[in-house]
């Protein structure tokens, strides 16, 4: 598609997880894999291996961490290693023929069914979640309706156009004990109906807070 006609959504597209995922470096100490409900082993290991890491993720399945890792990853730890993680650690470690699949859908569907603190459901959005000293923060992007026009040499920079009628709305549903929540850049407090019915802007952004 040329470029002039790229809407905000093409470039930005929603996805059922959110942003809720970190990339991390085989070099990751214990305590930082540990932090995690859940890991996935993606890429070509065999490029980044550290010698610390098989104690290190042996250290994260111990303290309860959930490990998915592909067929070709397994492969990659010593035979009797892995033999060893797989009898002391049983059930915590999946490992798949992906087959194509950098990771199946149906892990992703799995690790949001049982971990993701908040469930967004009705119009397709961007949206994230990250943990505060009190809480969570949810942001939430509307990217529909939006068509920018990049500047060029050539041509001055216009105004993006934006269709007011890709209004998206959602429902934020909290997996995790809230007692108070609030959109954050207004301060307006948030009832359990309006975070049934959250209205976003083609082009805005909110900021959903959540305290304990």
């Amino acid at each position: 598609m040329p470029v002039e006609k790229r809407t905000e959504q093409e470039l930005d597209r929603p996805t059922p997880y959110g942003d809720t995922f970190d990339g991390l470096l085989t070099s990751a100490s214990a305590k930082v894999l540990s932090s995690y409900k859940a890991l996935f082993l993606v890429g070509d290991l065999s490029q980044q291996w550290t010698p610390a890491f098989p104690q290190n993720l042996d250290a994260a399945l111990e303290s309860g961490t959930v490990v998915y890792m592909q067929a070709r990853h397994a492969g990659q730890f010593e035979r009797n290693f892995l033999a060893a993680l797989l009898r002391k650690h049983s059930g915590r470690i999946y490992i798949d023929d992906t087959r194509g699949h950098a990771i199946l859908p149906k892990r992703l569907d799995e690790v949001h069914e049982r971990w993701a603190p908040f469930h967004l459901r009705g119009s397709p959005v961007r949206y994230g979640i990250n943990r505060t000293d009190t809480g969570w923060l949810v942001m939430i992007a509307n990217p529909a309706g939006v068509t920018k026009h990049p500047a060029t040499v050539a041509t001055p920079p216009k105004p993006a156009q934006v269709d007011p009628t890709k209004v998206a709305t959602v429902s934020l549903e909290p997996r995790v004990g809230c007692k108070k929540f609030s959109e954050l850049l207004s301060g307006r407090s948030l009832t359990t109906s309006d975070l049934g019915a959250l209205r976003v802007d083609p082009g805005a952004t909110i900021f959903v807070s959540c305290d304990y």
